[in-house]
């Protein structure tokens, strides 16, 4: 088994992100079946419509284009703890000012203050310490923060163990429902739980929306 430290790393892979892009590539080539995830982010951004977003974790930087392509009145940036995952995104959007590098340990209210909405679309469903990370971004007191990709259970918050591509250990993290709840009225957010479907138990991603 990994240790926590081990998984919060794994990520920072090059080959990995490299057959991301190859993924993500074919995946924009057929605009009629996105994946879920993109369809659902059109969706939220789409009602929403902020006119700045920041995507944390942005890995290749594949939702950029996505974005740019159905909702281009929003201005996009987007950061990864992942060096490589950046030099790929500058490198072949032909938009380096877009991308930088940016752990989200590392976050300021002041950098999340610039942005309507703060997009994490593979973030903290991939850190063993999922639960810790949300309060904290959401300490930061961001405008909107839109979460997508997430698992939930009615038992206490854990993470589990994949391979992801065939390269890295990394986790599938599952939050408490309650514990989420209960962050969004301790630190004064609305919380819109966004399913695909109303018979499902619980959503796949939250936007919580400031009081």
């Amino acid at each position: 088994m990994a240790t926590p430290e081990e998984l919060k790393e794994s990520w920072k892979n090059k080959s990995v992100f490299q057959r991301q892009l190859d993924l993500n590539l074919r995946q924009l080539d057929d605009g009629f079946s996105y994946p879920p995830h993109w369809r659902q982010m059109l969706q939220v951004l789409g009602a929403l419509r902020p006119k700045s977003i920041h995507e944390l974790g942005c890995g290749v930087g594949a939702a950029s284009q996505v974005i740019k392509a159905h909702i281009p009145s929003i201005e996009y940036s987007g950061s990864d703890y992942s060096e490589d995952a950046i030099h790929i995104a500058k490198n072949h959007w032909g938009t380096p000012e877009k991308f930088s590098v940016l752990d989200i340990r590392d976050m300021t209210e002041d950098f999340v203050q610039r942005y309507d909405c703060i997009l994490e679309g593979a973030v903290l469903d991939v850190m063993p310490n999922g639960d810790e990370m949300l309060e904290f971004m959401l300490s930061l007191n961001p405008k909107n923060l839109y979460l997508q990709r997430m698992k939930f259970t009615d038992k206490p918050s854990y993470y589990e163990e994949y391979e992801a591509y065939g390269e890295i250990t990394t986790c599938q993290y599952y939050h408490n429902i309650d514990n989420i709840f209960s962050m969004a009225q301790n630190y004064n957010y609305d919380m819109v739980p966004i399913r695909s479907s109303a018979l499902s138990d619980f959503p796949e991603g939250l936007l919580f929306k400031r009081k």
